[in-house]
This record gives structure tokens, sequence and C-alpha cells, in this order.
């Protein structure tokens, strides 16, 4: 169509009335064109240059775009090209920072800051570092002027140039060419500015980014990874691929160097020496102040990858509201169950009245810890970090009380429905109760932990990432610390002195209202084995969670990072679809056989999501295999502890408890040495599988999968402090034998099962600690230190001795405290007439009190033995000697709060086995005085100093991740 239109006769007419040479001139033309364009791209692929007209316009521009040497100056504006004649230098106008490092004169001229190869400044000798004064008769004072100058010559003039170098002015000359691929950039300013903060992220060069950013092998330093846009490394010209190689004069090898040279605390200027694409050039940038450098990661997060996670990252914090929302329809419901007589809830009333006396008043004691410490962080790290710090002290401090709440609300009506309906409805109530703190302590985790990835990776810098949750976790173990020893120092306490004068000076039974120290023995429970284990295993889910995920930041990709959030996520959906078959099941099966079904329903679900989580956002089967792990060895661990807490060891301690009271603490101490063996191969077992499928990160991966299903074990660990309470409200409310047989079987269905619980959180406890050690190691050069150094050496015989003097402290506040109490009832069965027969009431107020500012006061100076010991060690040997303290610290405290545990665990089962023969009629006098004197001395190995050790550990070992950069600099 269009050839016969253009055919067509008015257009052949036209054509034909053309002149004849018309045609010839086209063709010339259009063959000049095509010759110019084969020009252009010969010179292109020879290197030949012509100088035909026209071609420099064109050639600017196609040798920009090739070798993007575009150069941004410091206000973020790009410099067009010069039209003008060529010398082939880069340069910056010389202010006082320049002049001050080079020796130069303020004002003298321009500094050249690169040489371009085989440019007419390379061949008239001109360098990096020389200092251009004067151009023929001009003076160069800065960049402007030196343009000026440069716009009046023209390409092929030779011009002479007077220069300084090293002090001494010298002169050469250059014959100018016309080549605009090289551009000059403007004088950096704001280089005095009081911003510390570059905002750039920084890494150490290894083979992948010298291949990412073609980094020449013999050029060493630091690579910029990304820069925060408006930040001062943006507007003085830095941009990813840089590489500071130099500092103030100073070389740079790694980021240590960095740091060392960088840190100032007068915030003056510092001048970069810096690799760019093949050119080094010099720029002035304000110091980094040593306070706010430690807030930055030498591990680049990969947020690029974000978009593809951003919908399973948003949806974890939504489960946890899910799961808290849960947490609070059970506790609500539990008001829909009786109360009780008057005279249950009078009793139960006092205990909860005690509980809450005695939460507040160490909420108030951790209080003033919290803000000393947060005060601190601000002051020495940087201040998301020490708000995170605060939100996780916070997170592990709620769960604890709703946990209490739902304690104190449940004891008395799992009493009464024992009392009144039978076994399956307060096994069902009690039940209902502690899933309430079970699940609101992985809630909140999730909660917190998701919210805090999601808002720190959608942020502005989200390489802090791995600060700021560590700050997280580190908030949780302070009060971890102070929850878990101060409850546990307070219920043992109270324990002691209820047996030691009730049992073995007047004989009374266990829980007998005419005890003046039983209410605070049921207060105990519930601040002790509710509300401090809520914390303690808060702590333990959180870190294990945050060493996983600063091990994955260290792999380069953001599935990594993402895993264990949606398999903690998983762990909670399964715990909620577990613990929702609760009553059915409780109606039909022995409470022993239900609380075993309910975990491994739990698990049973959590490996199938499981496994369909990692398969889907890693495609890895191995990973896997380390959940798989992670699980088994909390089951593992979960039956040796029962077994020696139920079988032929318990049996034992019974036989020789026939012979007196110190045959029975031999042998409670023997089966607590030999019950470590058993969970400490397991654990090795453990790790060196996890290590071989998937290294480090697989470490972390299988404690991450151990406490998964946290919400069903920390149900389980409260259980028995609510049907405990129920027994003590049916003896002390005379409600009958019946009932306080039902309660005694829920409460020892409830402690054969929390074996399995504890095995989860023990492995998970020692585990976790190695993969927080590894994380602190990941930021030190620890892992080059030779072991056999007399720091080193010096650090692990202090590190192995700070968990037996931790756990000496803790055991011996106990003694004095139940010492104190004792003297105070003893005081009362004197002085207060009738109540050993029943006609006056005792003064448990009182008793209460005497353990609560005591137990306060006590935990105040563990927690400062915990908290100051890295500090201590790191400032007075360095940072070699904590690497070993660590090390010794995690050996010794892991071996020896297992042995306390299962000791414990041992001594206390022992009594109860003869005290159940004991009320069928067996001769067991002499066994049971010397069993109760046992179960004394177990119950703060099993209940205070045991379980301090993991807390103690992780407290140190994560406090030396946070503080990384502050302990290493000493």
């Amino acid at each position: 169509m269009i050839r016969a239109e253009l055919l067509s006769r008015p257009n052949r007419e036209q054509f034909d009335k053309c002149p004849k040479n018309y045609v010839k001139w086209a063709i010339v033309v259009a063959g000049m064109v095509l010759a110019f364009f084969v020009y252009l791209f010969y010179s292109n692929v020879t290197g030949l240059n012509l100088n035909l007209p026209g071609a420099s316009v064109i050639g600017e521009f196609t040798d920009t775009i090739e070798q993007r040497t575009i150069v941004k100056t410091a206000a973020g504006e790009q410099v067009s090209p010069s039209p003008s004649a060529f010398l082939g230098v880069v340069i910056v106008s010389v202010d006082e920072v320049i002049a001050e490092q080079l020796g130069i004169n303020d004002g003298h001229g321009v500094l050249v800051n690169s040489v371009v190869p085989d440019s007419p400044a390379e061949k008239a000798g001109l360098q990096r570092g020389d200092v251009i004064a004067v151009i023929n008769s001009s003076a160069t004072k800065d960049t402007d002027t030196f343009k000026e100058v440069m716009a009046t010559l023209s390409p092929g003039e030779t011009v002479r140039i007077t220069y300084v170098r090293g002090g001494k002015k010298n002169r050469t000359y250059a014959v100018l060419t016309e080549s605009p691929s090289i551009i000059m950039t403007a004088q950096t300013t704001g280089t005095t500015s009081d911003d510390s903060d570059w905002g750039v992220s920084l890494s150490a060069i290894n083979s992948s980014l010298r291949d990412t950013y073609n980094i020449p092998s013999k050029v060493d330093g630091v690579v910029i990874l990304s820069v925060v846009p408006g930040g001062a490394a943006d507007q003085a010209g830095l941009s990813p691929g840089d590489v500071i190689v130099g500092i103030n004069g100073t070389s740079i090898y790694d980021l240590d160097d960095f740091f060392n040279n960088a840190a100032s605390d007068d915030g003056d200027a510092t001048l970069l020496d810096v690799y760019t694409q093949g050119q080094f050039r010099y720029i002035p940038i304000a110091s980094i102040e040593s306070s706010s450098a430690v807030c930055g990661t030498s591990e680049p997060v990969p947020v690029e990858q974000l978009p593809a996670y951003e919908g399973l990252l948003r949806a974890v914090p939504l489960v946890g509201v899910a799961g808290l929302g849960f947490a609070l329809l059970c506790y609500f419901s539990l008001f829909g169950y009786p109360a009780g007589t008057g005279k249950m809830q009078a009793i139960a009333e006092k205990i909860r009245s005690g509980t809450v006396v005695f939460l507040k008043q160490e909420y108030k004691v951790t209080a003033i810890f919290l803000v000393i410490s947060f005060l601190a962080i601000c002051f020495t790290l940087c201040l998301p970090t020490a708000i995170a710090f605060l939100a996780g002290s916070i997170c592990s401090m709620l769960p604890g009380w709703i946990g209490m709440k739902a304690a104190t609300t449940s004891n008395v009506r799992t009493c009464y429905a024992a009392n009144k309906v039978g076994l399956a409805e307060a096994l069902n109530v009690a039940f209902l109760g502690g899933a309430v703190m079970g699940i609101s302590v992985a809630s909140v985790g999730i909660i917190g932990l998701g919210t805090y990835c999601l808002l720190v990776l959608n942020g502005n810098n989200p390489d802090t990432l791995p600060y700021i949750i560590a700050g997280f976790c580190l908030g949780a173990s302070f009060f971890a610390l102070f929850g878990r020893v101060g409850g546990g120092i307070f219920t043992k306490s109270a324990d002691i002195g209820a047996d030691m004068t009730g049992k073995i000076e007047y004989d009374l039974p266990e829980d007998d209202p005419r005890n003046p120290a039983v209410i605070a023995d049921n207060v105990g429970d519930n601040v002790g084995d509710v509300s401090g284990m809520g914390s303690d295993l808060f702590e333990s889910f959180t870190s294990s969670t945050v060493a996983t995920i600063i091990m994955a930041l260290r792999m380069g990709q953001l599935k990594y990072v993402i895993l264990p959030l949606v398999l903690i996520s998983i762990g909670l959906i399964s715990c909620l679809l577990a613990i929702s078959t609760g009553k059915l099941l409780s109606k039909r099966m022995d409470p022993q056989i239900f609380l075993r079904n309910v975990i491994c329903i739990a698990n049973g679900l959590f490996l199938i999501g499981a496994f369909a989580a990692i398969i889907v956002i890693t495609g890895e089967f191995s990973l896997f295999l380390t959940v798989v792990m992670g699980v088994l060895c909390g089951i593992l661990i979960g039956l040796e502890t029962e077994y020696f807490g139920s079988g032929w060891p318990v049996r034992y301690i019974v036989n020789m408890s026939r012979t007196g009271a110190a045959t029975n603490v031999i042998a409670g101490l023997a089966i607590g040495f030999m019950g470590a063996l058993l969970p400490i191969i397991t654990i090795c077992a453990t790790i060196i599988v996890t290590l071989l499928l998937a290294g480090l990160y697989g470490i972390g991966l299988s404690a991450v999968a151990m406490l998964a299903t946290m919400a069903i074990i920390m149900s389980i660990d409260a259980y028995g402090p609510i049907v405990d309470n129920a027994g003590g409200i049916a003896t002390m409310s005379r409600a009958g034998v019946k009932t306080r047989r039902i309660t005694d079987k829920l409460d020892s269905a409830g402690n054969i099962t929390a074996a399995i619980g504890k095995g989860f959180t023990i492995g998970a406890g020692v585990i976790t600690a190695v993969a927080l050690f590894a994380a602190y190691i990941g930021g030190t050069k620890l892992a080059d230190v030779e072991l056999f150094t007399p720091t080193v050496l010096v650090g692990l015989f202090l590190g192995s001795v700070l968990p037996l003097f931790f756990a000496a402290w803790t055991m011996g506040t106990v003694t004095k405290i139940a010492n104190k109490l004792v003297i105070e009832v003893r005081r009362q069965f004197k002085e207060i007439k009738g109540i050993l027969n029943g006609k006056a009431e005792p003064d448990s107020d009182r008793c209460v009190d005497v353990i609560a500012r005591d137990s306060l006061m006590a935990t105040v100076v563990a927690g400062v033995i915990a908290i100051a010991s890295p500090f201590v060690v790191a400032f007075a040997l360095g940072v070699e000697a904590l690497g070993g303290f660590l090390v010794g610290a995690m050996i010794v405290g892991s071996v020896l709060g297992l042995s306390m545990s299962i000791g414990g665990g041992a001594w206390d089962n022992a009594k109860k086995w003869i005290e159940a023969h004991r009320k069928k009629g067996d001769d067991m006098e002499t066994a049971y005085k010397a069993a109760v004197v046992g179960d004394m001395v177990g119950d703060p190995f099993k209940d205070v100093s045991g379980p301090a050790m993991n807390i103690l550990i992780k407290l140190m070992v994560t406090i030396s991740l946070v503080f990384c950069a502050v302990l290493c600099s000493v």
C-alpha cells in the first residue's frame, strides 16, 4: 500500500521535476553518515582517534555510559562533562582538613585526587596528591577557578602547570587533548559536621565482594555495601563498591583497623583514601565517634530479597497476636468454673495477694536496674538497641504476670472441681490455667521478635538488625535472671522453712493450715514456678531465635533469617491446635497419658508444618533434618531426665534413706553427677550432627526446633504449681482426703511429664549458649586465638569457677533466708497460743515479708555478679581472656546445671515415693525424715541454682555479644 501510493502519478510527476543531481547528493550524505558511524564503531574497538568534527559529542555520551564515569559531588548533583580541553585529573579544593592531613597550606590550590591513565597530566608527570597552584599565569585556588581557567583553553594547546609536591614548587608542561569521558568532582562540603554517623554499611573484603565490585587483588581495605541517603557518606560522594584503603594516612586492612582509626572523641574531620573503579581519591568526612561506631554491623542484610518474603514476615507478628488472643480467651473462660467454697476462696485470696505483693516489689527493684542499664546502653551503644533492651525486659515480664493471674485464678477452681466433680474436670481446669501461661510466653516472644525484624528490615538501617534483636534478647535475659533467681530463692526458702518446722519438728502433714509458712510456700509456687519459670523460658525462646537469625545474616540470604521466625510461628499454631483438643482428651485419658499425648500431638504437627515451610522457603532437606534432630534431642533428654527421676535411681535413694539423712544426701549427689552424663552426650551428638548438616546455623535451628512448641512445654510446667496449690488449698480448707488424692495424682502426673518439657529446655539452653557464643566469636577475632596462651587459660579457669561461685551464693542465700523463716515460725508457735490445736490463726503475712525482703536483696547481688563479670574480665585481662572465660563458664555451668536439676528431682521424687508408702501404713519413719532432709537439700539444686546456670551463661554471652565492639576496643 505504501509503495503504490509513493509511485502514484502526482508523486511521480513531482519526483521528475527535481534536479537530477538531488539523488546524487542524497547518496553522498547517506554515505557520509554511514561512514561516520562506522568510524565510531571502529574507534571504540581499536582506540583510533582522528579528531573528526562531532566525534567528541557522541563519544562523550557513549564513553560516559560504558565507563560509568559520572562522579557525584558533595551535594549529590552531577557535574556535566567539560566541553573544553582535557587535562586528565580529578580534583578537589584544598580545605583545612586536607591541608592538615597532607601538610599543605590551606588555599594553596586544587588537590589532584586521581590521574587518568595515559592522559596529558600523567604524561606531564603529575601524580595523585600534587597540588596544582597555577596554570599558565592564572592561579587555581579552588575547583571553580580551575574549571574557569580550563574553559578558556583549547585542545592541542600546551600549558605550563605550577604544582606543589612534598612542600616544594615544581613546573611541568602538558599538551591538552579532547576527551569528555572524565569529569571533575566538586569540593566535598560539610566535612566538619557534628553528625558522627556516616550512614554506611561496611564489610571486610572477601572473594565474593572482590568479584561483585571488581576489586583488584592488590587493593586491601573495607568495602562500602550500602549508603544511607542524606547521610554524611552520601553527601561526601561515597557509594556502594567504594573501598576505603586508608584513613588519615594510615592503611586500612580490616574492620578493626577501620574503627580504630576512624573513631574520634573530638569530632574532627577524617580524610579517607578511597579506591573507586580503578582510581584512588581523597575524601574528607566527619569522624566517627567511638560510641556510635558499635551499632553497625559487618554483615550486610540482603534487603533486596525482602519483597519475596514480605508476606511471611508480616504474618509472624499476626500469629503472635492471634495466640495472645487465644490465651486471653482461655483466661476468661476460667471464670466460667465455680470458684469454690468461702473457705477455699479465702485461702486462695491469701495466696494471690502474697504473690502480687512480692511480684510488685520484685518489679520495682528490677526497674531500677533496667533504667540504669538502659542509660548505659544509650551512652555506650545506641538508642535503638537500648529501646530494644527495654522492650525485651517488658516482654519477659508480661507473660509472667499473665501466668500468675491465671494460676491464682485456676488453683482454687481446680480444687473445687476435684472436690465436687472429679479427676477429669480438675485436670481440664488446671491444664487450661497452665495453657494461659504457655501460650502467653510463646505469643509475646513471637510478637516482639517478629515486629522488630519487620520494622528494622523495612527501616533506613537494616544492617543494625543483629544489634537490635540482640538488645531485645539481652533485656529478656536480664529480667529472667531477676525473675527466676528471685522467685526461686523465695519459693525454696519458704519450702525449706515450712518443711523443717512443720514436718521435722512438729510432725505436721504437707500443707497443714497450722503451719505459718504454708501460705508463703504456696505463694512461692506462683512467683518461682510460674512467673519466674515463664521469664526463664521466654528468655530461652528468644535467645535461640536471635542466635539463629544472627547466624543466618552471615549466610547472606534473607530466607535463612525468615525461617526461624516461621518455625516458631508454626510451633505456636501446632500448640494451639493441641491445646484445643485438651478438653476432649482429658475426659477419656489418665492425666499422665493425656499430658504425654498433648506433647506428642504438638510436636507431630510442628514437624509436618516445619517440613512444608523449609521445603517451600529454602528447598533444603538438610535443614529439616536439623529440626528433627532438635526435637529428638529434647525428647531424649526428657526421657533420660525422667528415668533418673522415677526409675532405679529413685529406688536407690529410697533404700539409702533407710539408714539416715547422710546416706540419702550422698546418694542424691551421686545420682545427680551420674545423671548429667547421658544428656551431655545427647547434646554433643546433636551439635555434631547439626553442624555437619548445616553448619553453625544448623546448631541454632535445632535449638529453635526444641523450643518451637514452647506453649505446650510451659503449659505443663505451669500446670504443676496450679495442682500443687490446689492440693494445698484442699488440705487447708479441709476438703477431704478424696480431694487431696485427686490433686496428688494430678501433681504426680505433672511432675513425671514435666521431665520431658525440662529436657527440651535444658537441651535448648545449652545449645543456645553454644550458638550465642558462636555469634559472639563471629564479631571478634577469637577464632584465630590460640588456646594455650596465658590470658586464655586464665579466662578458662575464671569462667569455670564462676558457676560454682554463683551456685554457692544462691544456695547460701536460700539457707540464710530459710533459717530466718524457721526462727519466725518457731516464734509464732511459742508466742501465738492455740496455733497447734487450730484455735488461733498463724501470721502468714509476716512469713511472706521475711522471705520477700531478703530474696530481693540477694537477687540484686546475683544480678551484679552475672552482669559485671564479662566487663571485669574484658577490661582487666582483654578480649581473649573473655573468650576463654565464656567457654569455661559455658562448659562447667551446663554440666553443673544438669547435675543439680537431675539430682534435685531425684531427691524430690524419692521423698514422694516414701510419703505415699508411709500413708499406706508402711514403717518408713526413719526413711521419711531422711528423705525430707534430702528433699530440702535438693530444693535449691533443682529450682534455684540449677536453672539459674543456663540464665547465667546466656546472659553473660549475650552481654558480650551486644557490647562486642566496646569490649573488643579495650
